[in-house]
């Protein structure tokens, strides 16, 4: 069973609905992964074990110094593999035990560690989950570009992984809540119950690894009919930082990459504080915070829609401007308006608080959605014109300075909230209701107004994104050009 609509854009072989599900799937993982660190590991670091949110930042900016390494060599490694299991495969398979085992690790640490002894259990840990994480992602990033080269086809597949990477990460929130940390007398919200950890880090470990083999035994049948690379004897491991000093070169390429940092960044912050936000700040508990997750669904599909009307309409650069102004109002006029003291907005004994949330979360994911999508293909169409200028193509180099770039803004986001608890003195193990008023303030300061503000600096790089859709146009044209021979 193929995609009907793919029958009249290419005589080329097309992928079934299954493969195209099964490479999906594998992106569930890095999903489940990165909400995981968002959500739970400052929280349990901080609340729980005792580290200072300081020093579980800075662990986890050590790990961000090792991904800046680790990130280019194994795209440069994995694209020089020549193996009868092809070049991907057997990297994708190989790290799916090892990121289990370091991630059931990280959530749990020794009882006897000091705070020194469980800040370097911390940054090894965290290092060695993305490590193994990279040996992983990237090539199953790179297996996606060489599994077909049809435009549509590609489109298709890459949007399959975003949806399922999506829903990997809300999984991970909502049953997180839902099975391991309800709210109950004694432990409220249901985060600072130590021993859920571990069943938590078992459950997510297992499913990351039956993610990872089902996606690679499901694409292992396309390994033959892939086009074959040759290798290039004067590329080796280290080549990778050479390309992607080029591709920084590269106007377009430096306006994306420092744009989505930014905005990364800024969403990881605001990921850091949610549970903080949603405990102590609107007073939910965690059948509540779960409850909202749902939410996010309808969102992220109706952004298909949304995503084709806007592409028909309007270049790139204005739908990531505009979707990020509207993100930052979604996201913050409801903090503001309680900031302020506006006597118009409920109180949190009203369930309106919690329509006005589920309303919020519906909006986020959508629009959310509608950036991510846009700015890969911002980067699809770099990808284009750095071929134009180079003669070669440079996926792998794209891929894994956009993985850096998430990986990085997730760290400085772990590191920023951090510092943020310790400049409010927030307190450890505290419980819903009891954390005095002017620290909850000021935890709604950082975690909206403050890191809104910034978004003002992404704009102003973004004003220099050259490529239009005329200006892309151009280069299609020329590249078809010179692959012709004309």
């Amino acid at each position: 069973m193929t995609w009907s609509f793919l029958s009249s854009q290419s005589i080329e072989r097309k992928l079934s609905n299954w493969t195209i599900l099964y490479y999906g799937i594998g992106q569930q993982a890095e999903g489940m992964k990165d909400a995981a660190f968002k959500v739970f590991l400052l929280f349990y670091y901080q609340q729980i074990v005792g580290v200072s949110g300081t020093l579980t930042g800075l662990a986890l900016a050590i790990a961000l110094c090792v991904d800046g390494v680790t990130d280019p060599i194994a795209g440069s490694i994995s694209d020089r593999a020549n193996t009868r299991f092809g070049r991907r495969h057997p990297f994708i398979v190989g790290s799916s035990i090892p990121l289990a085992v370091t991630f059931y690790l990280l959530f749990n640490p020794p009882e006897a560690l000091s705070e020194l002894g469980n800040f370097l259990w911390l940054a090894t840990f965290a290092v060695l989950v993305r490590i193994t994480l990279t040996l992983y992602n990237i090539p199953h990033l790179a297996l996606g570009a060489e599994l077909t080269s049809n435009s549509v086809q590609r489109a298709t597949l890459f949007n399959a992984s975003a949806l399922l990477r999506l829903s990997g990460g809300a999984m991970v929130s909502m049953f997180g809540y839902i099975l391991f940390f309800r709210t109950t007398e004694e432990f409220s919200p249901g985060l600072l119950n130590k021993d859920s950890y571990s069943p938590f880090s078992i459950f997510f470990g297992v499913w990351m690894v039956i993610n990872i083999v089902v996606s690679a035994l499901g694409t292992y049948s396309e390994v033959p009919h892939m086009k074959k690379i040759p290798i290039n004897p004067e590329r080796n491991w280290l080549s990778g930082f050479g390309e992607i000093k080029h591709a920084f070169g590269n106007l377009a390429f430096r306006s994306v990459f420092f744009y989505s940092f930014i905005i990364a960044l800024i969403s990881s912050i605001g990921g850091v504080f949610a549970p903080f936000v949603g405990f102590h700040f609107w007073e939910f508990s965690t059948e509540n915070v779960a409850f909202l997750i749902l939410f996010g669904a309808p969102g992220v599909f109706s952004s298909l829609i949304v995503v084709r009307w806007l592409a028909s309409r309007f270049d790139k650069k204005q739908i990531v401007i505009g979707s990020s102004l509207a993100l930052i109002l979604i996201s913050n006029w409801a903090i503001v308006a309680r900031l302020s003291g506006a006597d118009w907005f409920p109180d949190n004994s009203s369930n309106y608080v919690l329509a006005i949330a589920c309303m919020n979360t519906f909006f986020g994911a959508l629009i959310g959605t509608v950036l991510i999508t846009t700015g890969d293909s911002m980067l699809a169409d770099i990808t284009d014109e750095i071929d134009l200028e180079t003669g070669s193509r440079r996926e792998g180099v794209i891929f894994s300075a956009r993985t850096f770039m998430f990986k990085a803004t997730g760290s400085l986001g772990l590191m920023l909230g951090g510092i943020g608890l310790d400049l409010i003195s927030f307190p450890s193990n505290a419980t819903t209701g009891t954390v005095p008023a002017a620290v909850v303030w000021q935890l709604g300061l950082l975690s909206g107004p403050v890191p809104g503000f910034f978004t003002i600096f992404a704009f102003l790089l973004l004003l220099n994104y050259p490529l239009s859709r005329k200006r892309q146009a151009e280069i299609q044209v020329a590249l078809n050009i010179r692959d012709k021979g004309v």
